[in-house]
């Protein structure tokens, strides 16, 4: 029988392998931070409808002198709205356009300014308001007036 002893020390170690080549340290990029969109309407919260104010309960007097010079000024100051008010005294606040009624606004003025256009007159959008002969004044979507009536307004009233 053949007989094997086992040495009491350990085998010799290989020499270490060689270290790899070091590899660029790549920072990831953070994550684009996307800002919330701006809500279409101020304070975020949508006008569905006209909004209307009795201006006498707020003891706002439509028939003071300088209603006209304030109304003006206020409409400045808030352009993300359209104001308008009634003979009655109501200050009328209405919403921004649906994509469908803008639409239709601008197909309508469209039309009348080419109609203008063959006919005479002027023709206007719907960032203009119009005093009534009732004291009240209004924005329509589009308004013409013939050149005659035009040329008798005073450059303020225009």
């Amino acid at each position: 029988m053949v007989t094997t002893t086992m040495p009491d020390t350990a085998p010799p170690t290989a020499a270490p392998a060689p270290a790899a080549p070091s590899l660029p340290t790549v920072t990831p990029e953070p994550e684009p931070q996307i800002a919330a969109p701006e809500p279409a309407y101020p304070h975020g919260w949508p006008l569905l409808g006209e909004l209307r104010l009795n201006l006498s309960a707020l003891g706002i007097d439509h028939r003071a002198p300088d209603f006209g010079e304030r109304f003006c000024r206020m409409t400045a100051d808030n352009e993300l709205w359209q104001f308008e008010y009634s003979a009655e005294g109501e200050l009328i606040i209405m919403p921004m356009p649906s994509q469908e009624s803008a639409r239709d606004e601008i197909e309508t003025g469209s039309d009348l300014t080419l109609w203008r256009r063959r006919n005479g007159g002027m023709s206007y959008g719907a960032n203009i308001g119009y005093h009534l002969p009732s004291g009240a004044v209004r924005a329509p979507d589009a308004a013409w007036i013939s050149q005659e009536r035009y040329d008798s307004l005073t450059p303020l009233e225009r």
